[in-house]
C-alpha cells in the first residue's frame, strides 16, 4: 500500500491538471469568442456611424456649394477678391464641420476661406497660423509668366479682428486647375464629389 501511494498521488495530480488545464481552455476559447463578438458588434456600430457622419457631412457640403452656385455672377468677380473670400468664410462660420471653402477661377486665381472653428468650440492649430486665429482668408492672383506668384493671407480673431502673420510664405506656384476638383467641376455640369485626394496646403 505504501509503495501505490506516490503512483496513486501522481496519477490524481495529473487529472487535476487536466481538468484545470481542460477548464482554462474552456474559459479561454469562451472568452476569445465573447472578445471576437464584441469586436464584430464594435466594428459594426463604427461603420455604421461613419457612414451616417460622413453623409451629413456631404450633404452639408452640397447644400453649402449649391448655395453659394446660386449667387449672382456680379459677387464671384475676380475683380473682387476681398468680396468673395468674405462671403466663403461668412458660410463656412455657420457649419464648424468644414473647415475650408474655396473657388477656383479659369485664369488660376483661387480664393478660400478657412474655418478655424472647431464643432466643440476648440480652435484647430495650424503650423505658421497667428495663434488665436478663428478663420482665415487667402487670395492667389491669376497666372502670368511665372510659375510662381504673390498669394495674400488674412487671419482674423474671435472678434473678427485682423491678426498679423509675418512667417507666412506670400509666394506659391499653385495652380488650382491641375486640382483634381477642379478638372472634375469642368468636366461634369453638375455638382459632384471628387474622389479623396490630399489637401494641398498639408
Amino acid at each position: 500500500m505504501l509503495r501505490l501511494r506516490p503512483t496513486v498521488v501522481t496519477s490524481f495530480i495529473a487529472i487535476i491538471l487536466i481538468v484545470v488545464g481542460a477548464v482554462s481552455y474552456s474559459n479561454y476559447r469562451q472568452g476569445l469568442s465573447a472578445a471576437e463578438q464584441t469586436a464584430s458588434e464594435l466594428i459594426v456600430k463604427t461603420e455604421r456611424l461613419t457612414t451616417e457622419n460622413v453623409g451629413k457631412l456631404l450633404l452639408t457640403s452640397r447644400l453649402l456649394v449649391e448655395a453659394i452656385s446660386e449667387l449672382p455672377a456680379s459677387l464671384l468677380s475676380t475683380n473682387s477678391p476681398e468680396r468673395i473670400s468674405e462671403l466663403l468664410r461668412l458660410y463656412a462660420d455657420k457649419v464648424p464641420l468644414t473647415y475650408s471653402l474655396y473657388i477656383g477661377f479659369s485664369d488660376g486665381s483661387f480664393v478660400q476661406a478657412i474655418n478655424l472653428k472647431r464643432p466643440n468650440g476648440s480652435l484647430r492649430r495650424v503650423t505658421k497660423f497667428p495663434n488665436g486665429s478663428t478663420s482665415a482668408t487667402r487670395y492667389i492672383g491669376p497666372v502670368s509668366g511665372s510659375s510662381e506668384r504673390d498669394q495674400a493671407w488674412g487671419f482674423f480673431d474671435i472678434n473678427n479682428q485682423r491678426q498679423d502673420a509675418n512667417e507666412i510664405d506670400r509666394r506659391t506656384s499653385y495652380d488650382p486647375r491641375v486640382r483634381p476638383w477642379y478638372e472634375r467641376s469642368i468636366q461634369e455640369e453638375n455638382i459632384g464629389s471628387s474622389s479623396i485626394y490630399i489637401f494641398a496646403s498639408l
